[in-house]
């Protein structure tokens, strides 16, 4: 398995690289959708609760996100153009 770095607002899981989401205590990778205009979603749970997310935020936050100015940060770009490519190296 990839390194993970854990998601800020749901410790439960964990992000890698490539933008798998896995549940830290099963292991299990987590499935994501597409909306129809392609976007990738994410559903995870907090408390019991569902919440769904973006995916290549998820990704950003995780492993490109500058704490020193976090203004500069809002949304993530596809560098190809492909929103279902949501590997980090991807991502800007």
């Amino acid at each position: 398995m990839d390194e993970l770095r854990v998601i800020e607002d749901f410790p439960e899981y964990g992000v890698a690289r490539d933008g798998s989401i896995y549940n830290l205590a099963t292991q299990n990778i987590r499935r994501a959708s597409c909306t129809r205009e392609g976007a990738v979603k994410i559903t995870l749970f907090r408390d019991n609760r569902p919440y769904t997310r973006s995916l290549p935020k998820i990704v950003a936050e995780a492993w490109l996100y500058n704490h020193f100015n976090p203004e500069i940060f809002d949304t993530p770009i596809h560098l190809d153009s492909d929103l279902s490519h949501n590997h980090v190296d991807n991502l800007a």
